[in-house]
């Protein structure tokens, strides 16, 4: 045989093999993206606001906009900061929020961008999935930004932002806060390539983490977000029931982490969340049989959620950091409480919070940072919220103008929208008199345990509804789709008239998929080169 043949066959067949090895191995990079940093430093900038272009079909928009509720996802192309991507998905997002929006006059909805909704293998610089958050009920249009600066600042895993200019078929749609999605690129760029199993609390049964049986069909309210791994399930249920007794804690729990993820909620008394009446937006990451806590909305935090106003929540008390429910019904707070060097640690870290990231002078600098930047921004808006008087007002360091803008008893925005009366306090009013509250529980002036504030309290539910406690509400809202199946990857749904947009390209690729394509390769170029060495070895010399 020519040896120049042979070369080219060792060539080919070794292809192959690295073709079929990349498609055999365990974790396939067709299916994972980098797990470096390259699209925060790209996408999500600190300094400045970036452009994002959605280009939708004009009947598919309105559709949309018309039947809100469904949050079906449409196709559409998106340039973000100058990148383009086509046929990616893009829907509106929301439980009580969106159903708020949804029942007044307004459209500024919150979407969600998923890039590989349509085209399995398909990101940007390795983000799948980007949330577009309206602000709703935040005049200062910063608590979320602001929470997750302080969380990351307290090491905490935290999702990616910054703000976006939204135009929707060339037409400014307004400021939003982009937000980085909690999915696979996340989990590798905290956790590297070997990551866990991901699951979110969304209000329902089980979501407040008492134990029920070991069941996982019981626990409805906790979904998986990721592949199914062995024996995952059995370790949630372990560590529920392992909380739940109050015994071998540091076996099942990330204990300091989330110490420092609750010291934060409850500075920025952050009540729709775990800690709330509705039990959710959080996040649980198992790794090795170890939980770990993952942060989640935060637009109402700040004292933003109870009927009693941001000036009332100021005195939420640090070891009954809980609102329309009980301490022992938020086990994986109120177990750690119970244990003496645990609670010592968050206080500790209240007490780094309070002097850090969270003081009066840095965010006051921080605040007029972001004023500064986006202000132009809010200016040109035409679907925000609130006035540029009521966004002054909110952020101003001289509390004294809020009082003719709010008088902190609650308004409609605009577009008819139920706000809550807690969000109109100014920002650095609430800052100042959390930080001297919390300093005396800190020290003994005051208790730590006060019963006035969160016992009784009525919280609001969805479209500005005011739920008592005991009024028979058990969780958030129910489920846009409640048939959407459990363990789904991410949720994500494909339109039946979506799949036939584009039928080859938008659907998802197998594994299985990838592998006979992988093997049809491999075989095509061995025969292609027998048949070459065969055509060589009798022709004509």
């Amino acid at each position: 045989m020519d040896r120049k043949f042979i070369g080219m066959f060792s060539l080919m067949v070794l292809a192959g093999l690295g073709i079929m090895g990349i498609l055999f191995a365990e974790e396939s990079p067709w299916q994972l993206v980098s797990a470096s940093n390259a699209y925060v430093e790209r996408y999500f900038p600190q300094d400045r606001v970036i452009d994002i272009y959605v280009t939708i079909d004009p009947d598919d928009f309105a559709d949309m906009l018309a039947n809100p509720l469904a949050e079906e996802y449409k196709v559409a192309s998106v340039v973000v900061d100058g990148q383009k991507v086509d046929y990616v998905g893009i829907r509106t997002k929301g439980n009580s929020s969106l159903r708020s929006v949804a029942s007044s006059s307004s459209q500024r909805y919150s979407f969600k961008i998923d890039f590989n909704q349509y085209i399995k293998v398909q990101n940007l610089d390795g983000l799948t999935k980007l949330n577009l958050n309206n602000s709703y009920s935040d005049p200062s249009f910063m608590r979320e930004y602001l929470s997750y600066k302080i969380l990351r600042e307290m090491g905490i895993p935290t999702p990616a932002v910054t703000y976006a200019n939204l135009y929707i078929n060339d037409q400014l749609w307004g400021l939003y806060l982009a937000v980085e999605g909690i999915e696979e690129p996340f989990l590798q760029r905290y956790f590297g390539r070997d990551w866990g199993t991901l699951y979110k609390g969304e209000g329902g049964q089980g979501s407040d983490l008492v134990y029920i049986d070991d069941q996982i069909e019981s626990y409805s309210g906790i979904r998986r977000m990721t592949t199914l791994k062995p024996g995952a399930d059995e370790k949630l249920l372990q560590m529920i029931k392992a909380l739940n007794q109050g015994e071998q804690l540091e076996q099942y729990l990330n204990i300091d982490q989330i110490l420092r993820y609750f010291a934060v909620n409850t500075v920025l008394v952050n009540l729709d969340s775990y800690v709330g009446q509705f039990k959710h937006n959080y996040y649980l990451y198992e790794e090795n049989g170890i939980f770990t806590i993952l942060p989640w909305d935060y637009n109402m935090s700040f004292g933003g959620f109870g009927m009693g106003g941001a000036q009332s929540s100021v005195s939420l008390p640090i070891d009954n950091p809980v609102s329309g429910t009980t301490l022992a019904s938020r086990p994986l707070l109120g177990k750690l409480l119970e244990v003496p060097q645990y609670k010592e640690l968050y206080h500790q870290y209240i007490q780094e919070v309070i002097e850090g990231p969270f003081s009066l002078e840095e965010l006051s600098q921080e605040i007029q940072r972001i004023g500064t930047m986006i202000r132009p921004y809010l200016a040109n808006d035409p679907t925000k919220f609130y006035t540029m008087e009521q966004f002054e007002a909110a952020i101003s360091s001289n509390p004294v103008s809020q009082q003719s803008t709010f008088n902190n008893q609650g308004f409609a925005g605009r577009g008819g929208i139920p706000m809550m009366g807690g969000n109109a306090v100014n920002l650095i009013t609430f800052i100042k008199d959390r930080i001297e509250n919390l300093t005396k529980q800190l020290t003994g002036e005051l208790s730590t345990t006060g019963t006035s504030y969160q016992m009784n309290q009525r919280i609001m539910g969805g479209g500005g509804r005011f739920i008592p406690e005991g009024g028979g509400f058990d969780g958030e809202f129910p489920p846009v789709f409640p048939d959407r199946a459990e363990g789904a990857a991410f949720g994500r749904r494909m339109p039946e008239q979506n799949r036939e947009i584009y039928p080859v390209e938008q659907q998802s690729v197998s594994l299985n998929e990838l592998y006979i394509l992988g093997f049809s390769v491999l075989l095509l170029v061995i025969v292609t080169v027998l048949l070459h060495f065969k055509k060589t070895k009798h022709s004509i010399r």
